[in-house]
Order: structure tokens, then C-alpha cells, then sequence
């Protein structure tokens, strides 16, 4: 196994990952946007744009989208996770579906449909999904742990999103998913790992076609420093 590290056009970085006996190739993109920072009238606005970059892009929509059966038969996506400022996208295809897996992955961050009737569709799922974490013993004490931080602010937020956050008013929500997404989704946000049994050459020009037409952005904010708030460590003791 070898490895190369290049910087593509506008600070996006790449990792790339050349397995020589590998019949399987993968592609994983990290968007450094999350939670932390989306507009406080819409909390989990970052969540339910995860979740519309999936219903497609200008390039390719229903059965051609990544998430709908994948580049090829047997291919394996994920849905990112929620983190408080960052969401990971990632794939694995047969190593010859590389390139086709890569073109939908680029496309679907870099020119989502997002339409009214989608962001409708996802709010409804979301707030579905908001109900059901609410009955999990473990949900219920990470947002215990969270409310007990005093800095970052954020942190204290409600992350997930539900229908009275994000369903009132759907023009104004479908605006602020455009400002999100062309404020966030640019190249001095994005990183960008490729492995597979191609050279680390061919690697490296699928990373730049990746590239393409990302707007540069500026330097992703620095992590926010973590503390308790002190009445949470007396109570606990």
C-alpha cells in the first residue's frame, strides 16, 4: 500500500490510497460543517441538508443518484453522521466504478437540487426521526452531557432538527439551506480520501476532476475550546 497527499485547486486536500490486489475501491469526502454552524432560527438545518444532498443534483437525479442503488450493482453508501462540525460522505464500488462513483459524489455537494418538495419530504423524516431518538436511553444522556457544557454555546443546541424547527416556513428555510451550502460547501472546506487498486497517477486525476468547479471558500474555523459549566461539576459530585 501506498499513499500521496496533494492539494488541489482552491486548498482542497486530498488523501490517496493505492491497494494493488484490491477488487474494491472507496471514496470518502469531509465537509468541515456541521451543527456549530448553522443560523440559530434553524437548529438542525445542517442535518436536513445532509439529507437532501441524497434526493440529487443537477447532473443526476432518481435512479442515477448515489444513494438510490449506488454507481454500480453492490455498491455501498452511508449517510453522514451527525458531528457538530463536520459531515462525512462515503462510498465503496467495484474498483472499476470508481470514477462514476466519484462524479456523483462531487456533483450531489456541489450542485444539490433542493427543492421545496424534497426539503418538505426531509423535515417530515427528520421530525420522524427526532421522535425516535427521543425514546433512547443513550440519546437522552448524550444531551444531558451537552447541556452540561458551558462553552462552546452551541454545543447546548438541539442538533437533530424537528418540524417546529425547521418546517414553519419553507421559503425562508429553503434560502438559508443556500446560504449554508454556498458559504460551507467549498474546496478550503472539503477533504477528499480515495482508495482503491488504481495508481496512485489515476488516483490523482480523479482528486482533480473532483476538484473542479468547488468555489475556493476561506479556512474552516478553528475547533471551539470545551468547558463545564462549574454549578453541572458541583451538582454531579
Amino acid at each position: 500500500m501506498t499513499i500521496r497527499i496533494v492539494e488541489l485547486a482552491g486548498g482542497l486536500r486530498a488523501t490517496l490510497v493505492h491497494q494493488p490486489q484490491a477488487t474494491r475501491a472507496a471514496a470518502l469526502a469531509r465537509v468541515s460543517a456541521g451543527s456549530h454552524h448553522e443560523p440559530p432560527r434553524f437548529a438542525g438545518l445542517a442535518h436536513l441538508l445532509e439529507h437532501l444532498l441524497f434526493r440529487g443534483s443537477q447532473r443526476y437525479q432518481g435512479d442515477d443518484r448515489l444513494m438510490a442503488s449506488g454507481p454500480a450493482p453492490g455498491a455501498a453508501t452511508s449517510m453522514p453522521p451527525r458531528w457538530l462540525a463536520t459531515a462525512l460522505f462515503f462510498f465503496e464500488v467495484a474498483a472499476e466504478n470508481l470514477s462514476d462513483g466519484v462524479a456523483r459524489l462531487r456533483d450531489m455537494l456541489q450542485a444539490p437540487l433542493l427543492s421545496r418538495l424534497d426539503i418538505q419530504r426531509e423535515v417530515a423524516v427528520i421530525d420522524a426521526e427526532n421522535r425516535l431518538i427521543q425514546q433512547h436511553d443513550a440519546a437522552r444522556r448524550e444531551a444531558a452531557a451537552r447541556h452540561a457544557m458551558e462553552q462552546p454555546e452551541v454545543f447546548r443546541r438541539f442538533q437533530v432538527g424537528s418540524h417546529d424547527s425547521l418546517g414553519q416556513d419553507t421559503g425562508s428555510l429553503h434560502a438559508a439551506l443556500r446560504d449554508f451550502h454556498r458559504r460551507y460547501y467549498v474546496a478550503g472546506h472539503l477533504q477528499l480520501w480515495l482508495q482503491g487498486p488504481q495508481t496512485l497517477d489515476a488516483l490523482a486525476e480523479l482528486a482533480h476532476t473532483f476538484a473542479t468547479g468547488f468555489a475556493s471558500g476561506g479556512v474552516p474555523e478553528a475547533a471551539p475550546r470545551y468547558a463545564l459549566a462549574l454549578k453541572q461539576i458541583i451538582s454531579w459530585q
